[in-house]
């Protein structure tokens, strides 16, 4: 996304995996890591309507989410929580 932002198969593909994790969260009882996936996905929800348009600030925003979620996952396999 961050070689082409006007990529909409690639848009949508990492806005399903952030909605997929908010999903999961909700359901498992991990709010931390919901509202975090749910900022990304509000974010991505805008540009797949056209309310926003992408830009740097705004890929890196939301690969730094994506890096995030990785680590907090990771972290809920090592503790559970």
């Amino acid at each position: 996304w961050e070689a082409s932002p006007d990529d909409r198969a690639r848009l949508d593909c990492i806005f399903r995996f952030v909605h997929t994790v908010k999903g999961n969260c909700g359901f498992f009882e991990f709010p931390r890591l919901e509202a975090l996936s749910h900022a990304a996905e509000d974010a991505l929800a805008d540009v797949r309507a056209g309310r926003r348009t992408t830009d740097a600030a705004l890929v890196s925003a939301v690969l730094a989410v994506i890096d995030r979620i990785g680590d907090m996952i990771q972290a809920i396999e090592q503790t559970g929580k």
